[in-house]
């Protein structure tokens, strides 16, 4: 096979892999309520106040109900964004507020 046509086959599987990475990392799976709490509570509850893994997970699904039953988009998708960072960040980042938004958070 041509050196020219074989190289151009790599980079488009080099290409098609990228895509493929990247259609993963946007469309990633939003955390469970289990998780961001047992993240929370890892950080100390990150001033949350809250008492334990139990009672967050409780109030993260009462929350995730409410929402659903509202069918709000825009609320519901503020929510799995919530949670992701929560999920995601550092410690240190969830006690500077960082994934703090007043219009998921009210309290």
């Amino acid at each position: 096979m041509c050196p020219d046509l074989q190289r151009g086959r790599v980079q488009l599987r080099r290409a098609e892999v990228r895509l493929i990475l990247l259609f993963a990392l946007l469309t990633g799976c939003t955390p469970t309520c289990k998780q961001v709490c047992d993240h929370l509570v890892e950080c100390g509850n990150s001033g949350m106040e809250l008492v334990n893994s139990e009672e967050c997970q409780e109030s993260c699904l009462r929350q995730d109900a409410l929402y659903e039953g509202w069918n709000d988009e825009s609320l519901r998708d503020g929510f799995d964004a919530a949670l992701v960072c929560i999920d995601e960040s550092s410690c240190t980042a969830l006690e500077q507020g960082s994934c703090y938004d007043p219009e998921i958070w009210p309290y």
